[in-house]
Order: structure tokens, then C-alpha cells, then sequence
């Protein structure tokens, strides 16, 4: 695994329970959850 990488499988998490995620992967799931309001994250 390369450094500042990181693979997470977010479907075995409760949204809010996530892992610890990098500030990057936290905006790319922002982002891809955007307009599906049955996905949502209380950072």
C-alpha cells in the first residue's frame, strides 16, 4: 500500500460509525453520496 492511500470498505460500517478516515476519502464520499439522501454522514 502506497503512503497516503487508503482503502476502506464503507458497507460494512454504519454511516455513523465509520473508521477514521482521511479528510480526502471524507470529501470523495461527501461527494458521491451528494444526491442520495438515503446516504448521510454526521462528520
Amino acid at each position: 500500500q502506497q503512503a497516503g492511500h487508503e482503502n476502506v470498505n464503507v458497507g460494512f460500517f454504519a454511516p455513523d460509525h465509520l473508521p477514521p478516515l482521511l479528510n480526502r476519502t471524507r470529501r470523495m464520499l461527501v461527494d458521491a453520496f451528494a444526491d442520495r439522501p438515503e446516504a448521510t454522514f454526521d462528520w
